[in-house]
């Protein structure tokens, strides 16, 4: 019983679309399917970018300063911190 009122509801919901936003809707679940198909996959990339980081979203190279702030962060994180408990801590 409870599945036959799913399907009327369904139907009902179904039914009160009109057939042209019916295909607007179904174009616009086409286009996020075809989004989805040209997303960069980072782990597939030629082996000549093995030193290059990307920008998922984008799909780019990111640029030399970008690059070398996010593969430094450990360092400058510790410089920091250490920096930080001598002034702040230790005197």
């Amino acid at each position: 019983m409870e599945s036959l009122a799913m399907k009327q509801t369904t139907h009902m919901l179904h039914s009160n679309i009109r057939a042209g936003e019916n295909r607007k809707i179904e174009n616009d679940v086409l286009k996020i399917i075809e989004g989805f198909g040209n997303f960069l996959n980072p782990f597939a990339l030629p082996s000549e970018h093995n030193d290059t980081l990307f920008c998922l979203s984008s799909g780019k190279a990111v640029c030399d300063s970008v690059a070398s702030d996010l593969l430094e962060y450990v360092d400058k994180r510790e410089e920091a911190t250490k920096a930080f408990i001598e002034e702040r801590l230790v005197k």
